[in-house]
């Protein structure tokens, strides 16, 4: 899977839905506090129907962040621990892109861009969450 790493830290992770590997993979290590997987099924297989146990999830982490383009391109750009450039990302109609550490921020180059985000909760506010540089 492509990576971004910067002096062995690992910033990014991303990739495109429309070439996965057959399969289940799961890409999070098991201590991760934001855990997924990628899915490319043959038609007949089924998941086993499941509900999750509630139980208590204690970690001190930075927010680890997944952006899936739905439509149009977006320009994602990833910054070092020292917010140095580390890579320029072009994640299209069907990309997706799972920021670890460092930084990042995005431009949008077309359109009717759309994509989800989805991080960790809870939501505690920009000034407890967020440095902007």
């Amino acid at each position: 899977m492509p990576a971004v790493y910067k002096d062995n830290q690992l910033l990014a992770v991303y990739g495109d839905c429309r070439h996965m590997e057959d399969g289940r993979h799961f890409w999070s290590a098991d201590e991760d506090p934001l855990q997924w997987a990628a899915y490319n099924l043959a038609q007949g297989i089924k998941i086993q129907p499941h509900v999750h146990k509630k139980r208590n999830r204690q970690f001190a982490c930075k927010t680890t962040e997944m952006f899936v383009v739905l439509a149009g391109k977006l320009r994602a750009n990833i910054y070092d621990l020292n917010r140095a450039s580390a890579a320029v990302l072009m994640i299209e109609a069907g990309g997706w892109l799972c920021c670890y550490d460092g930084g990042h921020g995005f431009e949008i180059m077309e359109n009717g861009t759309k994509f989800l985000e989805v991080k960790l909760g809870p939501f505690v506010g920009v000034d407890e969450d967020k440095e902007r540089f």
